[in-house]
């Protein structure tokens, strides 16, 4: 999808190259938005859950190898305002009649979530890194979004999950990058190969998420 970039060793190489990475992802998804139906959003919806079950957890553990005040603050903050969002989708899932809690983890969840598990061991600032990718994707997208909300005609209680997630990861992308601009110097080549890998999963979990063929 994206070109690894090499010999980056400058803050400033890591910042002008941090953007491409969610408009590549808004790039892959766009087309899948557009065609997606209701079959498609109902497997959307499972797959959320299953991807923000732990999100409260994963960013706890982020928060708990932080230890510059600020950073810890930051994943602190970020894991409250994720927990019980997979509740949203669940909520949403059943609006349809269906049980979500009796869909399988995809495999691309697991692979999203041992990802993460694996990052800050070259600098804690990878989690920054991450974070930015997939806190300004949303941003992007969001005319496709609500585009497909009214094509398909989903209601305010089929679309919690959806609307909770739009209207936040703007104020969420503009903290990340200011998270990310604090802290680059740290490790610049840690953040870069954080957010390489992060579109690439990320990616993998969303393009997964509007896959279902029926």
């Amino acid at each position: 999808m994206t070109a690894m970039i090499k010999h980056v060793t400058t803050s400033n190489d890591v910042m002008r190259a941090l953007p491409s990475f969610p408009v590549s992802i808004a790039n892959e998804l766009r087309p899948l938005l557009e065609k997606a139906d209701i079959e498609t959003y109902k497997h959307f919806l499972s797959t959320m859950y299953h991807y923000t079950y732990r999100a409260e957890e994963q960013l706890t553990h982020a928060r708990d190898l932080c230890s510059d005040p600020e950073l810890f603050k930051y994943f602190d903050i970020m894991a409250k305002e994720e927990r019980g969002h997979y509740l949203l989708a669940k909520k949403d899932f059943e609006e349809f009649g269906g049980n979500v809690e009796t869909t399988e983890r995809p495999a691309s969840v697991k692979n999203f979530q041992d990802y993460w598990y694996a990052l800050g061991t070259d600098n804690v600032n990878e989690f920054v890194g991450a974070m930015y990718v997939f806190e300004n994707v949303a941003s992007a997208l969001a005319r496709e979004i609500i585009d497909m909300m009214k094509r398909l005609e989903l209601t305010k209680r089929q679309s919690r999950w959806l609307r909770v997630h739009l209207e936040a990861d703007v104020g969420h992308g503009d903290e990340a990058l200011q998270m990310c601009e604090k802290y680059v110097g740290d490790n610049p080549e840690a953040m870069l190969r954080a957010a390489e890998y992060g579109t690439e999963e990320w990616a993998a979990v969303f393009k997964y998420a509007f896959s279902h063929n029926g």
